[in-house]
């Protein structure tokens, strides 16, 4: 029964306040977006909002929640569920043919995003909307209010403190070596890891870059007990010229 608990640790303070902050602001500046724009053009929130609110401010670093995967994965699911529903009678097939189908695009177009399964499953369930909409479904109500949730996310986390989008590794010629951790590890063989372990969709590369190279700094710490070079080095080191004969070093070592 133990796995049935929270799997989630103790959140800190300001994590807590930060999401709930950013998303009841992004979802406010969604629906002053409804409110200013013209009655009947089409325009009005949809419930899987709230599931990429939680995910773009909460979890800002997860791959599901980056830019591309809200805006396309959303997207694309809404173009999926309308295939559906002018391909397929009505009946019970839709919702499973809506949600499959828009799991599969989204991982076709690495844009996997959960509440793009929502937005498929919403738009079967109560397709007059969609329909009446056609295509346009896609771009408004669906790819605008999710855009600009999206853009109140990159503001409101430039002023938080934390990075969104997130952090892309540079390309090896771009930064200089010093400038990124030393892990003998390659941007490739980092995203072999991820891949190897299934964790593409919950861990960036250089996220898992920057957790292994303190790992290793633990580890060090750990396994030299704090022990500094300045602690076992020698105070005033022996120095000769590249000119210095044999015999002359011979000597000073005695």
């Amino acid at each position: 029964m133990a796995g049935f608990g929270p799997a989630l640790p103790w959140p800190h303070r300001g994590d807590l306040w930060r999401a709930s902050l950013g998303a009841a602001l992004g979802l406010l500046a969604c629906a002053l977006m409804v409110l200013i724009w013209p009655a009947g053009a089409g325009l009005y929130l949809v419930a899987p909002l709230g599931a990429t609110a939680v995910l773009v401010f909460c979890v800002p670093n997860a791959p599901l929640a980056q830019p591309w995967s809200a805006l396309i994965g959303n997207m694309i699911s809404a173009a999926l569920a309308l295939v559906v529903l002018w391909l397929t009678p009505a009946g019970p097939w839709q919702p499973a043919l809506a949600v499959g189908g828009a799991i599969a695009m989204m991982m076709l177009t690495r844009s996997l995003h959960p509440p793009g399964g929502a937005v498929a499953l919403l738009t079967v369930l109560a397709p007059e909307a969609a329909l009446g909409a056609g295509p346009l479904y896609v771009l408004m109500p669906i790819g605008l209010t999710t855009a600009i949730l999206v853009l109140a996310g990159v503001v409101f986390h430039r002023f938080s403190g934390r990075v969104y989008p997130f952090r892309l590794p540079p390309p090896p010629a771009s930064a200089p070596a010093e400038a990124q951790p030393r892990l003998g590890l390659g941007t490739e063989d980092l995203e072999a890891l991820l891949d190897e372990f299934h964790q593409s969709a919950n861990l960036g590369v250089a996220d898992l870059g920057r957790i292994l190279a303190a790992a290793e700094r633990e580890a060090a710490e750990h396994r030299f007990d704090g022990t500094r070079c300045a602690e076992i080095m020698t105070r005033n080191p022996l120095r000769v010229t590249p000119e210095a004969r044999l015999r002359d070093v011979a000597r000073m070592m005695r």
